[in-house]
């Protein structure tokens, strides 16, 4: 008796679709190896084995209400992040809340700071119903977002709520915003 007739009285089976594994190279050991029958059958049996991975999801901040993202571990679960990046770094206390002072005391570098003023600038002004062009030429492919009245002209104990308030915010192109900054241009006759 060959190996093939041996084989075919006992054959394996298909662990997906319970049909008999057939011999395609001639070589009865190696469809004895074999699990599955094909490559389908291996990938919808071990797609029904493992779970989904579940779209990203998202939350709000405890303190600001900013929409936030759910983070992944490496194995797909999911952890519920609490706070957004912006209050995580302050320690609790929403940037909006946090005095001139506070912010640049606890941040490592003058930089981290500003940055964190700057990004509630930002988010302050995209989602305000403020038009998203340069208040100069009407640029709208790149705005930046330009306090009025400079940060360094608040006080210490100014929240960052209030130098970001809308009425000190214009949105202006990188190249006007440069020429603002530098004292080559004034806001007051766009802003009227």
């Amino acid at each position: 008796m060959t190996a093939l007739e041996l084989y075919y009285q006992n054959p394996k089976i298909c662990q997906y679709c319970k049909n008999v594994i057939h011999v395609t190279d001639g070589r009865a050991h190696n469809a004895r190896r074999k699990t599955f029958c094909s490559r389908s059958c291996a990938t919808s049996y071990n797609n029904s084995k493992m779970p989904k991975r579940r779209a990203e999801k998202e939350g709000e901040c405890s303190l600001c209400g900013v929409p936030v993202s759910f983070k992944r571990y490496s194995d797909g679960r999911y952890y519920r992040r609490r706070f957004c990046d912006v209050c995580y770094r302050t320690h609790g206390v929403p940037v909006a809340k946090a005095t001139k002072a506070s912010l640049f005391a606890t941040r490592k570098t003058w930089q981290s700071a500003r940055s964190a003023i700057q990004k509630h600038a930002n988010s302050t002004y995209f989602s305000s119903k403020k038009e998203k062009a340069c208040v100069v030429c009407g640029y709208d492919k790149h705005v930046e977002v330009a306090h009025i009245r400079p940060v360094s002209e608040f006080s210490p104990e100014a929240t960052v709520e209030e130098i970001n308030r809308l009425q000190n915010l214009a949105g202006l192109c990188p190249n006007h915003h440069w020429e603002y900054d530098n004292g080559l241009l004034e806001l007051s006759e766009w802003l009227g």
